[in-house]
Formats: C-alpha cells, structure tokens, sequence
C-alpha cells in the first residue's frame, strides 16, 4: 500500500496539493479575518466584476454617463418657458441625426402664445406622428380630445417647421404626441407632451426620446 502510494506521488501532484491548501486556506482567511467594508473598488481587479455578479436593480442610471446614456439612446425632454417676441429656439434633444427644437413666442401681449417646434434631420426622413389634442380654459381640467396623424417628409439638412398650438389669452392648447422619425439609417421615437397656456403666456414640453435602432438590435 506505501509503496504503490509512493508510486503515484509524483512532483506534479504533491505541488498540486499543496496549492489547493494554499488557496482554500487563502479563502477560509478571507470569509473570517477581513472585517466588513474592506474591500472596496481598490481591491478590485479589472473585470472582476461581472453582470452576472450584479444584483438586479441595484445599479442606477446615475452611474452611466450622459455620453453613454445617448449612444443607448434615452434622452429626458423637459422643456418650460415664458413666451417672448423672439422666441428663441430652444433644442430639445439630438438623437439618431434628428435634431427637434421648441419656440415660445407671442407677438404682443395679450396675443395667442405660440409653440412652434422644428425638426432638422441628417438624412431624408418620414415624420409620422399620432396625437391627441385638448383645449380649454384650465389644463388641470381638459377638455374633449381630438385625436388625428400627421405625415411629414423631412429633407435632409433642412430646418422643417411643423407648427404648434396657438391659443388666445383666455386659453390653453395642450398636444400629446408619439412622433416616429424614419431614416434609412435609424427609427427615432418620440413621446411628448406640449402645452401652450394662454392665461400665463408660458409654454411646456416633457416627455422622452430613444433610438428604436437600440432595442431591435
């Protein structure tokens, strides 16, 4: 029995051995010696962590960059001005080659406060957009919607204007829209909320656009 034992242990093995000690000793040191918190983004290699290794919903989109954040394709539109004379346009995101910018202007005061919104596409575009529009004398309380869809055909490099509610002072115009921009190159979705409020001469527009390309791919 020694002899055949003596046999069979060879170099290889007796290291072999000795390292799955070595390293199961390593282990027990670690689950009982290092105190709680000490290991930290220092201790860490390159790639130890893994997705598999994350807890689902434990990371926020906080950690990702603005840069990353559009190249996913997910920008937060959140527009909300006074109306002017001039009505500066202000952009509202860039995505997918589209740029989508909105305008506040009212002429004069007491004139119907307009909110115009433009659409510059990198390519020949489609603009589909499905929308639902209400009107009345309080946006807290709206009125009856009427519902409707618009087709608009988008050069390429040019600043398209596409209109916008228009009420009087005594007035709100309120559209929601989920506009589908079309290129041989992306599918950009839109879904926004737009309110042009003529009791306050101000205008809003919230809602969210993403890259389809993003998520068929």
């Amino acid at each position: 029995m020694g002899a055949r034992l003596r046999a069979r242990l060879t170099y290889a093995n007796a290291m072999s051995t000795i390292a799955l000690f070595v390293a199961l000793g390593g282990v027990s040191y670690a689950a009982t010696q290092l105190p709680p918190g000490s290991v930290g983004t220092k201790q860490l290699r390159d790639q130890a962590v893994t997705g598999r290794k994350v807890a689902a919903s434990t990371l926020g989109m906080r950690v990702v960059s603005q840069q990353t954040r559009t190249t996913l394709g997910a920008i937060r539109v959140r527009y909300a001005t006074a109306a002017t004379e001039a009505g500066s346009p202000h952009t509202l995101f860039r995505l997918g080659g589209i740029r989508l910018e909105a305008a506040c202007r009212q002429t004069a005061p007491g004139a119907s406060t307009d909110l115009v919104f433009y659409a510059t596409a990198a390519e020949a575009t489609t603009l589909d957009d499905t929308f639902g529009n209400d009107t009345g004398t309080d946006p807290h309380t709206p009125g009856a919607v009427t519902a409707g869809t618009l087709r608009f055909d988008l050069p390429a490099h040019v600043r398209t204007q596409l209109g916008g509610p228009g009420p009087d002072s005594t007035h709100y115009f309120r559209n929601a829209a989920t506009a589908i921009f079309t290129s041989h190159s992306h599918t950009v979705v839109a879904t926004i909320i737009a309110i042009a409020d003529g009791t306050t001469g101000r205008c809003s527009a919230n809602g969210a656009a993403y890259l389809a390309d993003v998520i068929s791919s």
